[in-house]
């Protein structure tokens, strides 16, 4: 799918790293027994990478490795500005500890709208115990953010915002930091890929050689230019059961309380999620 997909988890944690899922859930299923026979404990932890690392021969097969092996990886340096990371966190935790539920309603999703705010997602037929607002690109290849209207509107609808134009402007703001992000990680899992091919495992500072193929560099032009990717925002409330809830429900089912959400695989082929 032609979609980046920005998970963003409530409440904020002090690092500054993000994780990045990554490769379909067939290509995992390949690489599944491989992985379970070959892989140390060491080798188990999550793969963190370092994206301020100059070598890009070095940097991309990494990247490479880890979404062949593992599937995800964890990035520190990945530029993202503190500034727009704390604007952001700051307005989404604002939007949902401090907006009504009557003006949350008033932005929900509907069945011609799929963006804007909902608390009734199923996971495997299971309502998932979380609130979220989508946030995509504003209209198919139309990137004027301030504009309204069916020209605003895609396949998946049109953006629902709160009034607050400080809260729109700092998910703004994020957005598009994610959005050259995203470009950079699909181009080195593209260039890593290409070095797997060729196996070229040399990790020295020559960096010949991994100039991308012309047809491949069209490819992620386009896929920058008029991708669909949305920004999803994410608020798990606390979910604590009664003793006595608890029991009857685990005496009618073996899956215990709601889950914020369940196991599942994402849509998108790259996701990056926010710790």
């Amino acid at each position: 799918k032609n979609t980046e997909h920005w998970s963003i988890f409530n409440p904020p944690s002090t690092q500054t790293c993000l994780h990045c899922t990554a490769w379909s859930k067939a290509t995992r299923a390949r690489i599944q027994h491989h992985s379970k026979m070959n892989l140390t404990p060491k080798s188990r932890e999550v793969p963190t990478i370092n994206l301020s690392n100059p070598n890009l021969k070095t940097l991309s097969l990494e990247i490479a490795r880890a979404c062949s092996t593992h599937g995800f990886f964890q990035i520190r340096n990945h530029t993202l500005p503190i500034e727009t990371n704390l604007a952001f966190r700051t307005s989404m935790e604002r939007f949902f500890l401090e907006t009504s539920p009557e003006s949350k309603a008033q932005l929900k999703r509907h069945g011609s709208n799929s963006r804007g705010y909902f608390d009734n997602e199923l996971t495997r037929q299971k309502r998932d115990w979380k609130e979220c607002l989508d946030v995509g690109v504003p209209g198919w290849r139309v990137r004027d953010w301030e504009e309204e209207g069916d020209r605003c509107g895609c396949l998946d609808g049109m953006n629902r915002f709160p009034e607050d134009r400080v809260f729109k402007g700092a998910v703004v703001e994020y957005f598009e930091a994610c959005e050259v992000l995203a470009d950079r990680l699909a181009r080195l899992m593209a260039m890593g890929l290409m070095l797997l091919r060729k196996e070229m495992h040399s990790a020295d500072d020559d960096e010949e050689g991994v100039t991308l193929d012309a047809g491949v560099e069209e490819m992620l032009d386009r896929l920058r230019d008029t991708h669909t990717s949305y920004l999803r925002l994410n608020h798990y409330p606390p979910c604590p059961p009664s003793p006595l809830e608890e029991k009857e429900e685990n005496s009618q089912s073996n899956d215990g309380p709601p889950l914020g959400i369940s196991p599942h695989f994402d849509a998108g082929f790259l996701t990056i999620l926010s710790q």
